[in-house]
């Protein structure tokens, strides 16, 4: 055998050589009556060109998906799945690696990156030899909801295992970190998987009406026996909206809008994965039982009325046939013990446990100390749900209740809420969850006089109550020294932070940094000080007796609780302050319409009211936008009780702000460098030639084609522009100033998500979203005129042309000018673009804002004279 040597070496060196050639990554799309999204997809995936090959699944897609360069197609003949089409598509797979995608989610620029780290770029295996041996290389993606928090990633129900492990941009996740990781969402798309691991283990996907992923995410994850995990954000997930199809990966739909018995066929995906863990040991059957209580009780709310009650029972026998039998080894864990609960019998006259209680009488509290009412307001919480209650769940003490407020169908708040109760539960309170049927999404004065309904009607209430906007953060240790100083005192005024979209981080509201604010001032007693220092329920600290005779003002966009919060500081006989901040609330909208017009309303009741009103809300309109006091002002009549000192108040901060833009910049030595990106760049202040002089010295205009990296701000004129941004550019995400500047309100209008925040995110190619500050006529003070308004600076030409026109005007004197209309043959005429479509029908009454486009379309389509000239 001696002389064969040299030829077994040639033979392992070809077979290394053959063995890698198909080295790679392929794309593996199923598809359903998505071809758009798909073709925009398949455009991505070439642009980022880390793919060895692209495979669709066409699952019987009329019309047909058709042929496309560079792609491997199959199609079924009728519709089979995403399971089935998934399950096709890996059969088709001629590379070492797979990635499974969904035809409407989006790549981001990390996946390049990852699989640059991993060896498996296309052309790396020929430069750096064959890649490192893996199974599965789990990743993270960003999910379309989480932007609602001014945040980018993945929602926190997943984060919190990603945080727990604390990986890097690659690792390898040990047998905890898998443990762990088990319990994320189950996606086929956040995942490297090894093609011949996949084949040998069987990997494949349930073919059921929906919850296809959830055999193969645990089988991949229980017999890898080498996995990693990478923080990079590399998959964008688009949530479609209410009512819009979703045809991606062949489901018919998304999965939480399936509603009819289809729903049952999670029973058996689970089936599959409660087989696996089974064999896999008591670690893995713990963590099943953590997962699929609460995946179970997020498909009963999702499940058709009608069908509940058939679901619930069904679902409950399954876990006792399927995870009862693990009890004997996990009964010890939080997992065994939460499920052992979940299965004892129902008490007389109840049904089965439920992470949502019914109402029950609220156990006394300990010895010397009220119990407390957490009224949770949840509506519209969504991504940041979890947040608060966890800070709820540590706060709480042994007597406490927690009242959750939502309602149904607006967003996944419900899902949260139980999901919530479920996998982590609310500490040592008892919870319940009301939902405000029949009311106006976002009314928070209905949301609270529905709570103050459920209090009321409470056996044996008692204690103090505590509410809780969405998107506020707790700071368990401060309440917990709030509720000793309340017990002097009948109410206890609670200080707040703000969060600040812009610093991201807490700050003292506006108008109320530093210290003196809150010390007592000259001649000011307790009472006067509570009532300069709360505007808010949430500021209060209410006794039960108190809390339940309230009721708040419902229909309003926003104030709907200010008069509630005006008559519990009048009964208050003893209030006091807490000594530190609460915590911080979310990001507050700038005062409106609404809000002027409840304040108001307060200042009518009297004197004391006025004063009130005069004293309370007066430092809040510090830090306004322009158009934000402009809308305030406008509302503002001086005759009326309360306005004088708001109108004095608006006076000021306008004082303070041209006092501002009289100072000199102070930029040291070099100039600020601004990047202008998008087609639209000719519309913005920086590119017209009669405003250089304005900022030429303060700032350098970079060429077009210069390098991102060397901007200090990049600025883009239209809201659309950021969407077809450079791929470098979108680099620049977290390193750089990105601001939208846009001088046209009507753009703003149409194309902004919200023309009157601080900061917006706007979709952008390859990322996902962008987040930008907003520099418009609403929040700008550099559009802000006295004389002539901004866009008549823009161009000479007009000023001089206005100047002969208004000169010749001036010139006639009054016979004149009745003269000349009295020779007119026309009464009136209207020179506009017709624009009668209802999205140009717009509302913004926070801004006190319409759409001219409408308004004036049908101004002229109305009038009344018999040959008006219309030229629309």
């Amino acid at each position: 055998m001696r002389p064969l040597r040299p030829a077994g070496r040639a033979l392992r060196g070809l077979w290394r050589r053959w063995r890698w050639r198909g080295t790679g990554v392929a794309l593996v799309v199923p598809v359903w009556n998505d071809t758009p999204h798909l073709l925009a997809l398949l455009d991505q995936a070439r642009d980022l060109g880390c793919f060895a090959q692209i495979v669709v699944v066409d699952d019987g897609s009329d019309p047909p998906v058709p042929s496309l360069p560079g792609v491997t197609r199959m199609r079924h003949a009728t519709p089979r799945g995403g399971g089935a089409a998934r399950n096709s598509g890996l059969a088709l797979v001629r590379c070492s690696h797979l990635l499974f995608f969904d035809a409407d989610d989006r790549l981001t620029p990390e996946l390049p990156r990852l699989l640059d780290d991993l060896g498996l770029l296309p052309g790396q295996v020929a430069r750096r030899g064959a890649p490192e041996r893996f199974d599965l290389c789990l990743f993270k993606h960003a999910d379309s909801r989480v932007p609602a928090e001014g945040l980018w990633g993945q929602p926190d129900w997943d984060e919190r295992f990603w945080q727990a492990e604390g990986v890097g941009s690659l690792a390898e996740a040990g047998p905890e970190a898998r443990l762990r990781l088990a319990l994320t969402a189950n996606y086929p798309w956040n995942r490297i998987l090894s093609a011949d691991f996949a084949r040998r283990e069987g990997i494949a996907f349930a073919e059921t009406p929906v919850h296809q992923d959830i055999p193969p995410h645990w089988r991949a994850l229980i017999r890898a026996e080498r996995m990693l995990v990478s923080d990079r954000i590399c998959a964008w997930h688009r949530i479609a909206p209410a009512g819009e199809g979703r045809g991606s990966g062949a489901t018919r739909g998304r999965v939480s809008g399936r509603q009819g018995r289809e729903r049952f066929a999670v029973l058996a995906a689970l089936d599959a994965a409660a087989a696996d863990v089974a064999e896999a040991g008591p670690g893995w059957q713990a963590a099943l039982v953590a997962f699929a209580p609460g995946l179970l009780d997020w498909a009963e709310r999702r499940i058709d009325p009608g069908l509940r009650d058939e679901f619930r029972r069904t679902a409950r026998r399954w876990m006792e046939d399927r995870l009862g039998p693990f009890l004997p080894a996990i009964g010890a864990t939080e997992a065994g013990r939460a499920l052992r609960r979940r299965l004892a019998p129902p008490r007389a006259g109840r049904g089965a446990a439920s992470p949502v209680r019914r109402p029950r009488p609220v156990p006394a509290a300990p010895q010397g100390e009220a119990p407390l009412r957490f009224v949770y307001l949840a509506r519209g919480a969504g991504p940041t749900f979890e947040a608060l209650a966890r800070d709820i769940a540590r706060a709480a003490r042994p007597g406490d209740r927690v009242l959750v407020v939502h309602e149904a169908g607006q967003d996944d708040t419900p899902e949260r809420i139980g999901r919530f109760g479920a996998m982590e539960g609310w500490g040592a309170a008892q919870a319940d969850a009301i939902v405000a049927q029949g009311r106006p999404a976002g009314d928070l004065g209905a949301a609270v006089n529905v709570a103050v309904a459920a209090l009321r009607a409470e056996t044996g209430g008692a204690g103090r109550v505590l509410f809780l906007p969405a998107g506020s953060r707790l700071d368990p240790a401060a309440l917990a020294q709030a509720r000793g100083t309340a017990r002097g005192h009948d109410l206890l005024v609670l200080p707040w932070r703000v969060w600040d979209s812009g610093r991201g981080r807490p700050v003292d509201p506006p108008g109320t940094r530093g210290r003196g604010f809150w010390r007592r001032q000259p001649g000011e007693d307790d009472r006067a000080r509570a009532g300069r220092l709360a505007t808010a329920l949430w500021h209060l600290l209410l006794p039960h007796d108190l809390a339940v005779s309230l009721r708040c003002d419902e229909g309003r966009p926003a104030g709907g609780d200010v008069a509630a919060c005006r008559a519990a500081l009048a009964r208050s006989l003893r209030p006091g302050i807490a000594p530190r901040p609460l915590g911080h609330l979310p990001a507050r909208p700038d005062p409106g319409p609404g809000l002027v017009q409840a304040l108001l309303g307060v200042a009518g009741q009297g004197p004391e009211a006025a004063d009130w009103v005069a004293r309370s809300w007066r430092t809040r309109l510090a830090g306004l936008p322009p158009g934000a006091a402009a809308t305030i002002r406008g509302r503002l009549s001086s005759g009326r009780p309360g306005a004088p000192a708001l109108l004095a108040a608006l006076d000021a901060e306008e004082t303070r702000r041209r006092a501002a833009l009289a100072l000199p910049a102070r930029l040291g030595r070099s100039r600020l460098r601004i990047l202008c990106e998008g087609r639209h760049t000719h519309r913005m202040p920086l590119s017209y030639p009669a405003l250089h002089p304005l900022w030429s010295d303060l700032a350098e205009r970079l060429p077009p084609d210069a390098d991102p990296a060397t901007a200090d701000l990049i600025l883009w004129a239209h809201p659309s522009d950021p969407a077809a941004s450079r791929p470098e550019v979108l680099a620049q995400a977290g390193r750089r100033s990105l601001a939208l500047l846009s001088e046209e309100p009507f753009w703003d209008s149409l194309f902004s998500p919200d023309p009157l925040a601080a900061r917006i995110r706007l979709e952008a190619a390859g990322s996902g979203g962008l987040m930008l500050h907003q520099a418009n006529h609403h929040r700008s003070a550099i559009f802000a005129w006295e004389h002539l308004p901004y866009l008549a600076l823009t161009e000479p030409a007009w000023i001089a042309r206005w100047r002969r026109l208004l000169t010749r005007n001036a010139a006639l004197g009054p016979d004149a000018w009745r003269d000349s209309f009295a020779a007119r043959p026309l009464e009136a005429a209207f020179l506009a673009e017709r624009r009668p479509e209802p999205f140009h029908d717009l509302l913004w009454p926070g801004g006190d804002l319409v759409g001219l486009c409408a308004w004036r379309t049908r101004l002229a389509e109305a009038f009344p004279a018999p040959d008006p000239a219309r030229i629309l």
